[in-house]
């Protein structure tokens, strides 16, 4: 099975965090970390970040997350639009 890229959107809930989201980011791992490094958001969580983007290898031998960030709601609606940014771009105008 090839690899792919995706970042998953989770959110806190009592019994940790829930996956609610998931995008194609792509084949590629640096270009699936270029696009993750340009997301907002802090490495770490203060306890009042309830939403995460993860960075998630899967393949084979299932999902392994390379990269985490923590971000508010409004750095969630701005990651959104640059992953749909850097996937238009990706297959429109790259290849």
């Amino acid at each position: 099975m090839r690899e792919v890229f995706n970042i998953t959107l989770d959110m806190k809930v009592a019994e940790g965090y829930i996956e609610y989201g998931r995008f194609f980011v792509n084949t590629d791992i640096s270009a699936a970390q270029n696009s993750f490094e340009l997301l907002p958001g802090l490495p770490y969580t203060n306890n009042t970040l309830l939403l995460r983007l993860s960075l998630v290898r899967s393949g084979s031998l299932g999902d392994e997350v390379l990269a985490t960030k923590y971000c508010t709601l409004n750095e969630l609606g701005h990651a959104c639009r640059l992953i749909t940014r850097e996937l238009f771009k990706y297959y429109n105008l790259d290849q």
